[in-house]
């Protein structure tokens, strides 16, 4: 899969879940239970690694914060890995019989920004 199209595709679950629920906070198991990308042959690890990796991405660029990580003791460079290590961990999972993805115990809340608020945000015209 190409990431200029999971990005696009993750964006638009996002914007999907903010219409549906009119939460600007989101919960990833709702955005991948909303994504309409098709990851044939990938196992539920491999999907998990695909979106921790974008969402640090979009993280790096400013668009998705992760309000939890304002407990950190200083500055948060990249959040890679938070999302395969909640998995790991077997707080994140996806029902065989459902293909549902649900949390177990926890959640990483998060926030995607437009570039627009980007922009507002961070005072450019």
């Amino acid at each position: 899969m190409q990431a200029e199209q999971l990005e696009s595709d993750f964006l638009a679950a996002c914007t999907a879940v903010v219409a549906r629920t009119g939460e600007r906070v989101l919960d990833i198991c709702s955005v991948l239970n909303q994504l309409a990308t098709d990851f044939v042959g990938a196992s539920d690890a491999e999907v998990i690694d695909m979106i921790d990796q974008l969402m640090d991405d979009l993280f790096r660029r400013g668009r998705l914060t992760c309000p939890g990580h304002r407990w950190l003791p200083g500055p948060v460079t990249s959040i890679r890995h938070v999302l395969t290590r909640l998995m790991e961990q077997g707080y994140l999972r996806r029902d065989t019989a459902s293909g549902v993805w649900a949390w177990q115990t926890v959640t990483l809340p998060f926030v995607v920004w437009d570039d627009g608020e980007v922009n507002r945000l961070l005072g450019r015209s």
